[in-house]
């Protein structure tokens, strides 16, 4: 990973951003397609968290689909209708990975035989027979417009979404190749497309094997399929480099921009409670003060009527004469009688009430230290 050149992580990052950017462009199709329109900044946040989220997360049904039916919901969309737009963005990924894997082992079959050690017949019949099943789609769609199955019905798209939807699906395809191929080795010497074919199984397999993201899977194909070609050092750090841009980057930033999206959604709903928090506690603190005060003149005035203990007493008699501590009895006593006095006016919040109860506890802190050292009492 140390010896990465700074410029292919560059790089790297900036296909993956070029890549979440296209992403965009899934979930304007299945809008497009189930007839709603949405503010941008909302179909960009969905999208983008929903990818980020789903493809590090996996069963991005699920997981992506939960995303997207937050954004969307606080936007007004149907529930409905989010679910028809979930289901599209993935179909649509299915298709177009389809097709882009499908061409690139039709145009390099002989290399991804080779490296997956399988019949390259075998390659170019699965091939062909994806491409000519994604064309037979499109004819479909452009001679009907909805499917039906006993008491279900199924709205096609338009050939024209179809073939916008291929369109965004291969340049996402390869802005996210891209960001992988540019971290690779360079005594590997593949073209970019020798590779993506190899990165398309590898996405499937990735999917199939329905671990979180992939996670080990992914990378375990690239091991197997190009590990005697390089050495295993470069060719990990890469793929762990790789896997920590276009994956925990964007889920770290879809989680920060999700958490801002909802503290912007509950500012109203905050402001409202914290208003009330402050209506509740002008409430209810005053009463409360006015209680603890008349607590501590009972505390003073008990502390007044009850003798010192006699090793305080030997204690204090050594520091300060008689007359001062009995003094401090006596004003103890007085603070007790005007704190019980004042606590009514002290709930009736009267400013007055407020500082000078302030002042004799004061009062009352130095008299319970100078007639008996009574620190817990003066606590």
């Amino acid at each position: 990973i140390s010896n990465l050149p700074a410029n292919a992580v560059g790089a790297s990052l900036l296909f993956t951003g070029m890549s979440y950017i296209t992403l965009v462009g899934y979930d304007w199709s299945a809008l497009r397609y189930v007839g709603r329109r949405l503010p941008a900044r909302v179909t960009a946040l969905a999208s983008f968290c929903g990818y980020a989220i789903g493809n590090t997360v996996g069963f991005s049904l699920f997981t992506g689909g939960s995303v997207r039916f937050r954004v969307y919901s606080a936007a007004g969309l149907p529930a409905e209708d989010i679910g028809r737009v979930t289901l599209f963005c993935i179909i649509a990924f299915g298709f177009g990975i389809c097709a882009v894997g499908g061409v690139g082992v039709l145009l390099r079959p002989l290399l991804l035989a080779e490296i997956l050690h399988l019949p390259a017949l075998l390659l170019k019949v699965t091939s062909i027979s994806l491409i000519a099943a994604i064309i037979a789609f499109v004819l479909l769609c452009t001679r009907k417009r909805m499917l039906r199955w006993r008491r279900m019905t199924l709205t096609l798209p338009s050939p024209s979404l179809v073939a916008g939807q291929l369109t965004i699906s291969a340049i996402d395809l390869c802005f996210a190749c891209a960001a992988l191929w540019v971290l690779l080795p360079t005594d590997l010497s593949y073209s970019f497309f020798a590779f993506l074919p190899l990165y398309c199984v590898a996405i499937v397999a990735g999917i199939l094997s329905h671990v979180p993201g992939g996670l080990g899977v992914f990378e375990a194909v690239f091991v197997y399929a190009l590990g005697d070609r390089t050495e295993i050092g470069p060719l990990v750090g890469a793929l762990v480099v790789y896997r920590l841009i276009y994956y925990v980057m964007p889920l770290l930033v879809a989680g920060a921009l999700l958490g801002l999206s909802e503290l912007r959604r509950h500012i109203p709903a905050t402001v409202a409670a914290f208003d009330r928090l402050v209506e509740v506690t002008g409430e209810i603190v005053p009463a409360f003060a006015g209680i603890f005060v008349v607590l501590a003149g009972i505390v003073l005035l008990a502390s007044a009527a009850t003798p010192m203990s006699p090793t305080r007493a030997a204690a204090i008699s050594s520091v300060v004469s008689l007359p001062v501590i009995e003094t401090a009895h006596f004003v103890g006593g007085m603070v007790a009688s005007m704190l019980i006095f004042l606590a009514p006016a002290l709930q009736r919040r009267l400013h007055g009430a407020y500082w000078l109860v302030h002042a004799l506890l004061a009062i009352g802190i130095v008299c319970s230290l100078a007639k008996g050292l009574d620190y817990g009492e003066a606590i």
